[in-house]
C-alpha cells in the first residue's frame, strides 16, 4: 500500500518549499503589517486576521535565502499551525497542492545552507522539473520560539 500524503507548494526567492497541507490554514494577501515597538529576529511584523494577531516571519531572512532588496505593494502570507502554534510566513507564490507518493521523495542535498538544511525533511523532483524542499513546519517554529539571547 502507498503512502500518499499532499504538501502546498510555495515559491520563495526562485526556490520552491513544501508544507504538510494539515499545517495549513490560509494564504493572504496583504498591504500593511503593523510594526513591532522592539524589532525581533525574523519577525517583521504582525497581521490581525478577524481578531487574532499573528507574527509574520521574514521567510527569506529566516531561510538564509538571497533575494534582491524590492519595495512590495502587498505581502503574500501563508498561515501555517502545529500543535496550536502558529504564524503566518511570507512567500512569493502559492504554486499547487500536490499529491505525494512516499517512493517520490529523496534526502535533502547536501550542498543546503545550515537554514534550509535544519528545516528541509525531503526533496521532490516533480514532474516540471521542480525540486521541492519539504520543510518541517514543527521545527521552523521551535526555532523561531527560542528565547533571544545576546551573546
Amino acid at each position: 500500500m502507498k503512502s500518499i500524503r499532499h504538501i502546498c507548494v510555495a515559491k520563495l526567492a526562485n526556490t520552491y518549499i513544501g508544507f504538510d497541507v494539515q499545517n495549513v490554514r490560509s494564504v493572504y494577501e496583504v498591504q500593511k503589517l503593523l510594526s513591532l515597538p522592539l524589532p525581533l529576529p525574523n519577525i517583521i511584523g504582525v497581521f490581525n486576521q478577524r481578531g487574532k494577531v499573528l507574527s509574520v516571519v521574514d521567510s527569506n531572512q529566516f531561510c538564509k535565502l538571497q533575494v534582491n532588496a524590492e519595495t512590495k505593494d502587498y505581502w503574500t502570507l501563508l498561515h501555517l499551525e502545529v500543535n496550536g502554534e502558529e504564524c503566518c510566513l511570507t512567500i512569493d507564490s502559492v504554486e499547487e497542492v500536490k499529491e505525494v507518493d512516499a517512493e517520490d521523495v529523496r534526502e535533502p542535498p547536501s550542498g543546503l545552507n545550515a537554514a534550509m538544511k535544519q528545516f528541509c525533511t525531503n526533496v521532490l523532483l516533480d514532474k516540471n522539473n521542480r525540486t521541492i524542499m519539504i520543510l518541517d513546519f514543527a521545527k521552523m517554529f521551535s526555532v523561531l520560539s527560542r528565547p533571544v539571547t545576546n551573546a
